[in-house]
């Protein structure tokens, strides 16, 4: 199981500040979910997240599109039934090799060929440190 740490200013960050509380526990099951890998990305259909949230599906569909076009903080790929937290390198990609070579294992098990295309912009845009000059 993977163990994530959020900075506690998350509850204060202008973008969560104007959320209201379903959107609030939406953003934090997306950072803290078990089913993210490193890369941000979670396999999971719309009915397994309501079930899991103990929302119904209908708030959920709503959310995700909420989340996808208005927020600009999600993509959604439904024929590979995954989502992509854009945000999540912020909270817990750091520059160290070790990092980065989980993510190019990781990035393995992705699906959908859109999501590997911008997770791999993404990992192009940080200076890595070297393995073991962390």
């Amino acid at each position: 199981m993977a163990k994530r740490q959020l900075d506690t200013n998350i509850w204060i960050e202008p973008l969560v500040d104007d959320f209201n509380a379903e959107e609030k526990y939406f953003w934090f099951w997306l950072l803290t979910n078990p089913h993210n890998n490193l890369c941000g990305v979670c396999k999971i259909g719309f009915a397994s997240i309501g079930k899991e949230m103990g929302l119904d599906k209908d708030i959920i569909v709503k959310l995700i599109d909420k989340f996808e076009n208005t927020y600009n903080l999600i993509k959604v790929d439904k024929q590979t039934a995954e989502i992509l937290n854009t945000k999540f390198k912020d909270y817990f990609w750091t520059s160290s090799g070790d990092i980065r070579n989980s993510l190019e294992k990781q990035l393995k098990t992705v699906d959908s060929k859109q999501f590997v295309d911008y997770i791999n912009g993404e990992i192009e845009k940080i200076a890595w440190r070297n393995k073991g000059n962390t």
